[in-house]
Order: C-alpha cells, then sequence, then structure tokens
C-alpha cells in the first residue's frame, strides 16, 4: 500500500512506491476512524489521495 512513486524508471505502473502521505486527526475524529483508503488512480500527481472513512 503506497502513496508516492519516485517519477523515474515507471515505478507507479509497477507498484513499487513508499508510503509517505498520512491522514493526520484528532483524537476525537481518529477513533471514529474505521478505514483508511489510498486512491492510487485518481490524479497526476506523483502522490496518491489518503482518505479516512469514518
Amino acid at each position: 500500500l503506497f502513496t508516492w512513486w519516485a517519477p523515474w524508471r515507471n515505478l507507479r505502473a509497477r507498484n513499487i512506491g513508499w508510503r509517505l502521505d498520512y491522514v493526520l486527526a484528532s483524537p476525537a475524529i481518529a477513533a471514529r476512524a474505521t478505514s483508511c483508503v489510498v486512491q492510487a488512480d485518481v490524479g497526476t500527481s506523483d502522490h496518491a489521495p489518503v482518505v479516512m472513512i469514518a
């Protein structure tokens, strides 16, 4: 489960990346979290959005 891929050697397509992005939340909101989803196929950035599900 990666959130960043280096822009060389086609690493995103090969799913070779790093987990660099996090969701920051207050303790009250964090307690409601049930999961997080990395939307790897969204956008053109080298970072993927991370969405917290509550």
